[in-house]
C-alpha cells in the first residue's frame, strides 16, 4: 500500500488501489476488505506492506489492526520520525502484534549501493556523499535525486564509474517534486528561505533583520532551517538542502542581486559574521560586477585553496586573472587548475605569464611547469622558445625540496627521506610543507609509520602557518590524508577510515575531486585488508584518472586487485585495461607490479607471477622500501610461494612498524617453514588487525600443515575458525582459500596445470609454459578432474571460478 495526503482524506482508498493492483475486487467497506484478505490466506501467507502509514485514513488502519490481532496477515509498516500517526496505527505496535525497528538515514556506503541498484555500476564516493548530503537519508529522495541527474546529463559515467559533472543537482522535474514543500510558504517566508539558502548560514542577529524571528520559527517548524548554538551567538543553516537548492535555482536575475546586495551590507555591518563571510563577500561583490583590489581577491582565493575548496578558489583566482591581468594572478589561478587536474589550461596561462612576464616571473612559471611534470608524471607542451624544463636546487625554494620530491617519484624511498628530513627542520614552513609529502610517502615505503605520526604535528603547525600564504607548488592535501594512512597501517584502523571518511565528505561539500581521490585511495586500501571489497572497488575505480602519478597507478592497480576479490570478470576486464604495464622505471609503483603479478596468476601464469613478484621484491630490498617488500612476501605466500618469499628475509624485518605488516612477515616465514603453530598464531593475529581475509588463508594454511603432520584435532580446530572467518570476508575465494574446499588438496603443479587449462591453453601450450611434457601435462589433467570430481576444460573452468583456485 502506497499512501499519500490525498487517501488520508478518503478512507480505504489506498487499501483498495493495492487490493486492485493485487488482482482483488475493490471492497465497499471494512469489512469486506478484511474478510477478502482474511480468504486469500488460505491459498498461502499474505503481507501487507505500508509505506507512509502516518496519511492511513482509520477504516484503512481498523482493517490492518483486525488483520493482526486475529494472525490472518503479517504487516510491515512505514512511518516517518516525526509526523504523528492515528492511534490504530499506533495499537499495532502497542499492543505488541509489531515490533518497533528504528531505520537510521542512508550514509555514503549506503547511499552508492542503493544508488548502484539503480545504475547498475559503482558510484563514484564524492558523487555517493553529495547526494548522501542532499538526500539527508531520504531513499525517496535519493531516488528522485539519481533519476533527475541522469535525465539532466548530472551525472555521467566515467570509466565505469558514474560521477557528476561538478553541477547542481537540479531539473524541472525536481522542481515540480518539491512544489508540495515551497508552494505553500508564505512571501515572508519564501524570501528568508531564499536568502538564507544563498548564504548557507546566517547569525541570529544578521537573520532577524532580514524576516522577523516568527517567520523563522515557522520555518524551523516546517523542517526547512536548522539552528546551532556556536560561540556567542545562535546561527541559522538550511537543514533541507534539496528545497534550498530548487531555491536558489529558481530565483531571478534581478531578484538575486537584491539578495546578494542585502547579503553583503547585512554581514559586513555585523562584527562577528563579517569575518566568517570574507570570502562569500569577496564573491558576491564580484558577481555584482565590482572592481576590487588585485590584493583582495588573491587573499580570498589563497583562503579558498587552504580549506581545500579549490572550485571556489579557482573562480576567486579568474576574476583577478580577468580584472587585473597581472602575472601574480596567472600564476595563482595556474597553480590551481594544476591541481584540479586541468593541466592544458594551466600550461596555456603559464605560457602567457611568460609572454607578460619579467624575469623573475618567467622563472616562477618555469618552475611550476617543471614540477607539474615531475608529479604528474607526463611532458606538457613549452611556452613558446621553451625546452624542456628540468627542476634543480637553483631554481627550488630551498635546500633540495625538489629533488627529495623526485627521489619519492623514481622509486628511491629511502633518498628521498634522507633529502626530506633535512628540509623538515627549516624554519620556513614552505619548505616544511612541501617536503611533507615527500616524507610521508618515503617512510610509509620503507615500513615506518609510527615515524609518520610523529611528523604530524611539525607538518601540522606548517599547514596551520601556510593558510594565508600563496598557493604552493606541491599539494599540501596530501600531508593530513598520509598521516590518517599511517595510523591505520600501524593499527588505529577506526580512527584512520572516520578521518578519511571525513575527508571525503569534505571533498563532497567543496566538490574538490583530487582531495576525495586522495581520501578514497588510501580508504580503501585500509577496506581492501579488511575484505570489503565491493566498497574497495567503488573508491579505486573513481581515481584511476587523476592528475597524480601516484595516486593514478595506486588506484588502477587497486582495482584490479579489488576485482579479482569481488570475483566479477567484467570488472577485472575493466580494471585491467587501465593498468599500466609494469616496468624497471623507479617511477613504476610496486603497486602495479602486485596487481600484475595477481592478474598473470588469475590468467594462470604463475610462473610469470612469481617472477614478477621477485624481481619487485629485489628492488623494494635495494631501495630500502620494506614497507613495500611486506606487500611482496605476503604476496607470494598467498600464491602458496612461500620459498620464494624466504629469499627477501634478513635483518630488515625488525624495522618494519606497520601492525599488519609485521604479521605479513610472521606469516611468510611461519607459511616457509610449514609450522602450523606458527600459522595459526598469525591468523589469530590478522583477527586481531580485522582483516578477516589474511586470517582465513592463515587459518587454511595452518589447516593443511596440522593434516600434513597428521594432527588431525589441531586440523579440525583450524576448520572451523577458518569457517567462522572465512564468512566476514564479502569476496570470491582465493588460491589458498581454495585448499579448503578441496577433499583431497591439488599438489602445487596440479592447481598450475589447473589453472592453465582453465585460462583455455592446450595441453601443448601448457606444456612449453611449464617446461614439462605433453604426456606429463596429460597425467596432471587426469588427476585434477578425477580429485575435483570434473570431466572437461569447461567444467574445471566453472568450478576455478566459483571457488577460486
Amino acid at each position: 500500500m502506497r499512501t499519500d495526503a490525498a487517501h488520508e482524506r478518503v478512507p480505504m482508498a489506498g487499501l483498495a488501489s493495492a487490493m486492485v493492483d493485487a488482482g482483488m475486487e475493490a471492497p465497499s467497506t471494512a469489512a469486506a476488505a478484511a474478510a477478502a484478505l482474511a480468504a486469500t490466506r488460505r491459498n498461502g501467507s499474505v503481507l501487507i506492506c505500508v509505506d507512509d502509514a502516518h496519511l492511513l485514513d482509520e477504516q484503512s488502519s481498523a482493517v490492518l489492526l483486525q488483520l493482526a490481532r486475529k494472525r490472518e496477515a503479517k504487516l510491515v509498516v512505514v512511518t516517518c520520525e516525526g509526523q504523528a500517526c492515528n492511534d490504530t496505527v499506533l495499537a499495532l505496535w502497542k499492543e505488541g502484534w509489531l515490533a518497533r525497528l528504528a531505520i537510521p538515514p542512508l550514509g555514503e556506503e549506503e547511499v552508492a549501493e542503493v544508488a548502484e541498484s539503480m545504475l547498475r555500476q559503482p558510484l563514484a564516493p564524492m558523487t555517493a556523499a553529495r547526494l548522501a548530503m542532499l538526500a539527508d537519508g531520504n531513499l525517496v529522495a535519493l531516488r528522485e535525486l539519481v533519476s533527475c541527474a541522469l535525465e539532466e546529463g548530472t551525472l555521467k559515467n566515467t570509466t565505469g564509474v558514474w560521477m557528476d559533472t561538478d553541477e547542481n543537482f537540479y531539473s524541472a522535474r525536481l522542481a515540480e517534486l518539491l512544489h508540495p514543500v515551497l508552494q505553500p510558504l508564505s512571501s515572508e517566508e519564501r524570501w528568508g528561505l531564499e536568502v538564507l539558502s544563498v548564504a548557507h548560514e546566517l547569525p541570529l542577529g544578521v537573520a532577524t533583520r532580514i524576516v522577523g524571528i516568527s517567520t523563522w520559527e515557522h520555518l524551523e517548524d516546517r523542517g526547512l532551517v536548522s539552528v546551532s548554538d556556536r560561540s556567542l551567538e545562535i546561527w541559522l543553516s538550511v537543514s533541507d538542502k534539496i528545497a534550498s537548492s530548487v531555491a536558489v535555482e529558481e530565483l531571478p536575475v534581478l531578484r538575486r542581486r537584491r539578495i546578494l546586495d542585502l547579503l553583503i551590507h547585512a554581514l559586513s555591518a555585523h562584527p562577528l559574521a563579517r569575518g566568517a563571510a570574507f570570502l562569500n563577500i569577496t564573491d558576491w561583490r564580484l558577481e555584482l560586477g565590482e572592481r576590487l583590489p588585485e590584493a583582495e581577491i588573491l587573499e580570498a582565493c589563497r583562503r579558498a585553496w587552504w580549506a581545500h575548496d579549490w572550485r571556489f578558489a579557482s573562480r576567486l583566482a579568474e576574476s583577478a586573472w580577468t580584472q587585473h591581468g597581472t602575472p601574480r594572478a596567472g600564476l595563482t589561478l595556474a597553480r590551481i587548475m594544476t591541481h584540479r587536474g586541468l593541466r592544458t589550461a594551466a600550461e596555456s596561462l603559464l605560457e602567457k605569464v611568460v609572454e607578460i612576464g619579467g624575469p623573475d616571473d618567467i622563472a616562477v612559471a618555469l618552475k611550476s611547469l617543471g614540477r607539474m611534470d615531475l608529479v604528474r608524471g607526463t611532458v606538457p607542451s613549452r611556452p613558446k622558445g621553451e625546452g624542456p624544463v628540468v627542476v634543480t636546487a637553483e631554481v627550488s625554494d630551498g635546500p633540495d625540496v625538489d629533488a627529495a620530491i623526485a627521489d619519492m617519484m623514481a622509486g628511491r624511498p629511502s633518498e628521498s627521506w634522507k633529502r626530506a628530513e633535512s628540509i623538515l627542520c627549516s624554519d620556513d614552513p614552505t619548505h616544511v610543507a612541501m617536503a611533507g609529502s615527500a616524507a610521508l610517502v618515503a617512510l610509509l615505503s620503507m615500513g615506518r609509520p609510527l615515524d609518520c605520526i610523529e611528523l604530524a604535528p611539525r607538518l601540522a603547525r606548517a599547514a596551520r602557518t601556510l593558510g594565508g600564504e600563496d598557493v604552493l607548488d606541491y599539494d599540501a592535501l596530501n600531508l593530513a590524508v598520509l598521516v590518517s594512512y599511517a595510523r591505520a597501517v600501524a593499527g588505529e584502523v577506526d580512527e584512520a577510515q572516520q578521518e578519511l571518511r571525513s575527508f571525503i565528505r569534505d571533498a563532497a561539500d567543496a566538490r574538490n575531486w583530487a582531495l576525495a581521490n586522495r581520501a578514497g585511495v588510501f580508504l580503501a586500501r585500509t577496506l581492501l585488508d579488511q575484505g570489503r571489497v565491493g566498497e574497495a572497488y567503488r573508491l579505486f575505480a573513481a581515481a584511476c584518472e587523476d592528475d597524480l602519478l601516484i595516486v593514478r597507478q595506486v588506484a588502477a592497480a587497486g582495482a584490479v586487485c579489488a576485482a579479482l576479490h569481488c570475483g566479477d570478470e567484467g570488472l577485472v576486464e575493466t580494471a585491467a585495461k587501465r593498468l599500466p604495464e609494469p616496468s624497471d622505471d623507479g617511477s613504476c609503483r610496486v603497486e602495479v607490479k602486485l596487481a600484475s603479478a595477481m592478474l598473470d596468476m588469475h590468467r594462470g601464469h604463475v610462473d610469470t607471477a612469481v617472477r614478477l613478484l621477485r624481481k619487485a621484491g629485489e628492488t623494494a630490498l635495494s631501495e630500502g622500501a620494506y614497507g613495500e617488500l611486506a606487500d611482496v612476501i605476503h604476496a607470494l605466500t598467498r600464491i602458496d610461494r612461500a620459498e620464494d618469499a624466504a629469499m627477501f628475509f634478513g635483518e630488515w624485518v625488525d624495522g618494519v612498524q606497520g601492525a599488519i605488516d609485521k604479521v605479513r612477515i610472521r606469516f611468510a616465514m611461519a607459511a616457509a617453514n610449514r609450522d602450523p603453530d606458527a600459522l595459526a598464531q598469525c591468523a589469530a593475529e590478522f583477527e586481531e588487525n580485522r582483516a578477516p581475509l589474511y586470517a582465513a588463508e592463515a587459518w587454511a594454511s595452518a589447516s593443511r600443515e596440522y593434516r600434513r603432520r597428521r594432527e588431525p584435532r589441531p586440523a579440525s580446530a583450524a576448520s572451523r575458525r577458518w569457517a567462522q572467518v572465512r564468512s566476514q570476508y564479502d569476496g570470491a575465494p582465493t588460491h589458498l582459500l581454495h585448499m579448503m574446499d578441496e577433499v583431497v588438496p591439488l599438489s602445487r603443479r596440479e592447481r598450475e596445470v589447473a589453472l592453465q587449462a582453465s585460462a583455455g591453453h592446450s595441453n601443448r601450450e601448457i606444456a612449453e609454459q611449464l617446461v614439462i611434457s605433453v604426456r606429463t601435462v596429460d597425467n596432471h589433467l587426469y588427476r585434477v578432474y578425477r580429485k575435483l570430481g570434473v570431466t572437461s576444460r569447461r567444467a574445471l573452468r566453472h568450478l576455478i571460478h566459483e571457488r577460486g583456485l
